[in-house]
Order: C-alpha cells, then structure tokens, then sequence
C-alpha cells in the first residue's frame, strides 16, 4: 500500500473521528471492542451533544451491570469527542467520592493535551493556567470541573451534567441517610449549576429502588400525573440494559430499546431472550455463575437494572390469589386499618386505609380485602377519608385499627367527633403499637399470604398498585400499603371466632360486633355455644 493511499485513508479516519464518538474511541483505545449496546450508547450521546448545542434540555439515564463499558464512554471519551467540536462547552462529573470524576478528569484533559488529539482538534486547547485534575478550562472557556457527591460547586456552571454512579456500593444504596444525602445535594446543588438548554446525563447500576435515578423517574411520574404540563418535565429517556435479556429487544429509529415495537417503525432484532449483553466480554455462562452466587434482589437490581425482582422477594408473586366477583357479606365481620402520613407534598408517605372482610374456611379463616385508600391528605381529607370507608360497610364494621402513637393520638378527639356526626361509635384496636424492624412488622402478613390466606379482588384499580408494593417490599420506595395490609392482618390474627359459613344477619339480632362479643367471652368463660361460629 502506498504512502498517497495511507494518507488518505488516515484522513478519513481523522474525519470520522470528529464525526461519531466510536472512531474517536477507537483512535484513543485500539482495542476497543464495541458491541451493539455501545453502539446504541453511542447514537444517544451524539443525539445529546446536538441538543445540548441546540439548548433542547436533553436528559439521558443508563442503567448498566458494572464492567460493561458505561463510564469509559460516557465519562471519558464523550467528554473528549465534545470539547473536540465545541472547546466552550463546560462539563461537570460527578460520582459517589471525587476520586472517580478526578481520574476521569485527568484521561480527557491529557487526551486533549496530546498530539493525535491535536490533529482532529487544533482550535481545542488547555489554559495555560487553569489545569488541575480537579478544575480544568479551555482557551475558549469550556471545561471540565471533577466534584464528589456533597461536595461544592459554587460558581461552576455547565452545560453537560454527567452523574456517575453516584451510590458507592449496595450497602450505601440501601442506606436511607445516604440516599437521603443524595436526594437532598442533588436538587440543591448540582442542578442548581446547569445552565438554561444544558443537559444532565445519569449513568448508574441500579443499586435499589429509591436510588437518584429512581427519585428522579419517581419525580417527573408524580409530576405527569399532577397534570404538570410535559414541556415542564425533565422527561428523563431511559435505556435499560440488562446483563441477560428479558425478553427480545430492539432498537428503534430514536435509538429507544423496547421489547414490544410498534407496528409499521421502523426498529432492528438487538438480541433474543436469554441472550448476554455484550458476549465477547461476559458471556451467558459467565452471568450465570454470577446469578447462582447472588441473592435474586442483587441479581436484579445489580446486573438486571431492575431494583426488585418481578417475582417478589419479602413476597413472592405465587403468594397471591385473587378473587373475581364481589364476596357476599353475609355476617362476616370487617376490619379497617389505616397506616397514616399527613401532609400533601411529594416526599410525603402516603395515608392508605385498607378494609378486608373475615371469611371461615374448613379449618382457618381467610381475609378478602374489600377497599383501598392511598393519597397524600391533610387532617379533614384524612378524617372524610376514614368515615367514607367505615361507613360503606357499617352494617359488618367489627373495629377499626391505627398504629398507636403520635399521630393518632392528635387526631384522636376529632376523628371521634367526625364518626359522632353520623351517630356511629366504632371500636378502635388500640393494641397495635408501633414496630420498628418492617420485615417483623410485616411476617404475618407474609405468612398469611403464603398459605394463600388473604385474597385480592382481580378487578380493582388498586390491586396492581398493591401488588407492585408487596413485591417490591423492602426496597422498594414505599411500603404504606404493605402496612396498613399487615396492621389488618394482625387485627385478624387477634379476631377469636367468626360466623359459621352461610349464617345471615338479620335486623332483630345483635350487631356483627357485639356477636362476636358475646361467643367470646363464653368461650373464655369454658362455656359451648350453639350460635354458629367458628374458631379463628
């Protein structure tokens, strides 16, 4: 080959280079292998680069297993290839501790600094005076500017925000002070430097459900669904790539991945189910071994991208039964348990009451839930709330249960006085005290489920919602309704005797309440009773 073709050749080279980040990546590193994920990872972040330019507000999340290449290229060749074409652009890195940005800091500003860098991008230069691995700039005023997680980043701005990784480990993902840490530096300090048209990039594994990028996905949903306007969201795109594939995914024409493509896009087969993500590097074997010595939340959160499994780990996703058409009350009583959180903003819990109907087996006795509340009230929603439930299935109310402490406590009187003005007195269990560890709080209504003892209608709106929580219990962001289900649960386990199968009410006898009561007591007192109930 001759001198002219070689010259050639390394000019359209260098051209492409300036063009797409892959050959940049490959001029930088020779064997880098990129496979379609990269490749994929590639086509977004020049798309984010061109929106950046054009103050489009881009907002870019990652989710990959650790040692697949996401930093590489996001952190350290992206920054490179945009300085390259855009010297007045200013970038900051953040991670979980400085030392992670400061190394990556130090790769862009030597690539820039070096010959071959020069010979694509002769107008991209350091300053003379301002090139610490902490704090570096251009001629031009662009930069690069390496920060911690808490640290300060005043008088920095930016147009290109880069989160990596912003958890450490595991154990600090699943730390609620650190994660609170997080949430609190992120809104207040990081993207308070961003400026108007900039774009924010998140890169991370998914360590656990109220990580940043869950916090921020959780944000913009709670957002939409407050009827924020879209063009006011951050609109977060995502792209999920797991270590072994779910079901068969494909690359759309936005550089989207999706297992179901809509009819008639355009969108090409990436990988079949089964398949690993990038096999010259792991291969399906290698994820394996890596599966069987994990737990399966670890393995679904650490190399799935998804922070619980599907099928449940607290509980499982066999442990639910369902039931179609609504139950026949009968005299069967109703309990209600409420788990409370006043207050209306956003990173409030939520208050959810639960009513659930005690139904006699052969030989135990089942709870089939009947109603669901869950919103973010203040104290006189609260109190219509509780009334609306309790008074839809009066004619069967046994007791009504609150965790006993403050916050009952305060509203005590008036929740009375409220229950007063529809001349109802219920009873309230006082007896469910607080528990600290929710694993323990939450055992009998995991051992309740289990032996398929507490039945879900199929058709109610809330019952997927229900659902999600219990499976993603305890890394999941919430768990208001696993404890409301679980205060019911206890309030049932407490529950002596019920009516006998197929006993009616009618209007001349005793209350649902007072039946139970009376059977009660004879039994305490060693006495039989022919009035056809069953033991709990």
């Amino acid at each position: 080959m001759d001198q002219a073709h070689l010259a050639r050749r390394e000019l359209a080279q260098r051209e492409l280079a300036r063009k797409r980040i892959l050959p940049f990546a490959q001029r930088s590193y020779p064997d880098y292998q990129a496979g379609w994920a990269h490749k994929l990872i590639a086509a977004n972040l020049e798309q984010f680069l061109q929106d950046v330019v054009d103050k489009k507000s881009p907002r870019l999340m990652i989710f990959m297993p650790p040692q697949t290449g996401k930093s590489m290229l996001v952190s350290d060749i992206f920054p490179s290839w945009a300085l390259g074409k855009y010297p007045w652009l200013r970038f900051i890195l953040t991670s979980y501790s400085i030392s992670l940005p400061q190394r990556f800091s130090r790769y862009v500003r030597e690539r820039v600094k070096s010959p071959s860098y020069r010979q694509l991008f002769s107008d991209t230069q350091i300053h003379p005076e301002i090139q610490s691995a902490e704090h570096w700039e251009t001629t031009k005023k662009g930069g690069f500017k390496a920060v911690g997680v808490g640290g300060s980043i005043t008088g920095h701005g930016a147009e290109i925000i880069i989160v990596d990784d912003p958890f450490k480990d595991y154990e600090e993902a699943h730390s609620e002070t650190i994660r609170e840490t997080v949430h609190n530096w992120y809104p207040t300090t990081l993207r308070t430097r961003l400026q108007p048209g900039g774009g924010i990039i998140n890169i991370n594994t998914r360590w656990h459900d109220d990580d940043l990028s869950g916090r921020l996905l959780r944000v913009d949903k709670d957002n939409l669904e407050a009827g924020v306007a879209d063009h006011r969201l951050e609109n977060w795109k995502v792209l999920r790539l797991p270590a072994v594939a779910e079901e068969d995914e494909y690359v759309t024409q936005d550089f989207s991945i999706t297992s179901e493509p809509e009819e008639n896009t355009k969108h090409i087969l990436v990988r079949r189910k089964n398949v690993a993500l990038h096999p010259e590097r792991h291969d399906e074997d290698e994820w394996e071994r890596r599966r069987l010595g994990t737990t399966a939340q670890q393995w679904s959160s650490l190399y799935q991208q998804n922070p619980v499994p599907d099928t449940g780990e607290f509980f499982k996703i066999e442990d639910f039964v369902y039931y179609d058409s609504p139950p026949v009350l009968h005299s069967y009583p109703v309990l209600f348990a409420w788990d409370l959180a006043v207050g209306q903003k956003k990173h409030n819990d939520w208050t959810v009451g639960v009513a659930g109907v005690v139904i006699p087996s052969d030989s135990y006795n089942t709870i089939q839930l009947l109603d669901m509340f869950r919103g973010r009230v203040r104290d006189k929603e609260l109190f219509e709330a509780i009334v609306s439930m309790y008074m839809k299935y009066r004619r069967n109310a046994y007791s009504l249960g609150i965790e006993y402490g403050q916050l009952f406590l305060s509203i005590e009187n008036q929740l009375k006085t409220e229950f007063s003005k529809h001349n109802v007195s219920p009873v309230i269990d006082d007896e469910l005290r607080p528990v600290t560890d929710k694993r323990v709080r939450a055992t009998p209504l995991r051992g309740w489920m289990q032996n398929h003892r507490v039945v879900f209608p199929r058709h109610q709106p809330w019952t997927e919602k229900a659902r999600s929580e219990l499976l993603r219990f305890d890394a999941g962001v919430n768990d208001d309704i696993v404890d409301a289900t679980a205060w019911l649960i206890r309030m049932a386990q407490k529950l002596p005797l019920v009516p006998e199968r197929g006993y009616r009410q009618n209007k001349s006898e005793k209350t649902v309440r007072d039946r139970l009561a009376d059977s009660y007591r004879q039994q305490k007192l060693g006495l039989t009773t022919k009035t056809g109930y069953m033991a709990a």
